[in-house]
């Protein structure tokens, strides 16, 4: 039983890795910062990767006999990348890349003789759908390793820890009596039922999947959430993004109380 569960831990870590992590210009920069700071290896969302890939424009290409120099930027930065002609059957992929065009790479990060990204392969976009589903694959890896590195928490454990957090409400005054010749104030109308934990994630994805594209990068706010699905349940409501943010449905934005859909 020990073997089998020691197995499965295995293979779940190895399902974690990216054999080709997608990256941004940005990632990169901040991975080579935090670097140069601690004067470790080159991490990438707390891991070493194998390889990178990158989608972005190329805003200069200077052709030489034997390789091929690029300013890339992605909207996030602006990088230069060196690509080696090693097979002669990538002289044509190569005569087709001019500037503003963009390029689809993979390869790794180099810091000598100055910063670059060393592509192992290059090639032109074929489709603008490229670039979009790249950035889609950097979020999505990134929810996936950050999932994975903080392994077995919960939602639950999560949201009771942001419970305890908060400062203690403070208690109401005691209600004063009404007079004897005003009638008692009717009863509240009852709340409606609450939501199961299946229901309450099913409507917070609609909620997000119909909002996010008004709100832009900030996305929805906690607050707005809270309003559409109904105040008193605030604590349940945060354990369920939480959960889902781990799931990778979903991503904070601007800050931890912000959201928006995939």
């Amino acid at each position: 039983m020990g073997l089998s569960q020691g197995q499965g831990d295995s293979d779940k870590k190895r399902e974690d890795k990216f054999s080709c992590l997608p990256v941004t210009i940005r990632v990169i920069q901040s991975a080579i910062a935090a670097s140069s700071d601690s004067g470790g290896d080159l991490k990438i969302y707390g891991e070493e990767p194998s390889m990178l890939a990158l989608v972005a424009a190329a805003e200069d290409v200077q052709k030489q006999n034997t390789s091929v120099e690029l300013m890339l930027n992605d909207g996030t930065g602006r990088f230069k990348a060196r690509y080696f002609l090693t097979d002669p059957g990538m002289q044509k992929v190569v005569d087709e890349i001019q500037p503003g065009m963009y390029v689809s790479l993979f390869g790794n990060v180099r810091t000598a003789p100055t910063n670059h990204f060393a592509a192992l392969g290059i090639r032109p976009v074929q489709s603008a759908d490229e670039v979009s589903y790249h950035g889609i694959e950097v979020a999505h890896a990134f929810l996936k390793l950050r999932k994975a590195k903080r392994g077995d928490e919960s939602a639950p454990a999560i949201a009771e820890r942001v419970t305890q957090a908060a400062p203690p409400p403070q208690a109401a005054p005691p209600p004063q009596a009404a007079p004897p010749s005003q009638p008692a104030p009717a009863a509240a109308p009852s709340s409606k039922p609450a939501m199961s934990d299946a229901e309450m994630k099913a409507a917070i994805l609609e909620f997000l999947a119909k909002e996010s594209p008004n709100k832009g990068d900030q996305g929805v706010a906690f607050g707005d959430i809270t309003k559409h699905l109904g105040s008193g349940a605030e604590d349940k409501i945060r354990a369920c993004l939480v959960q889902i943010v781990d799931d990778g449905d979903a991503f904070n934005t601007i800050d931890d109380d912000h959201f928006s859909s995939l």
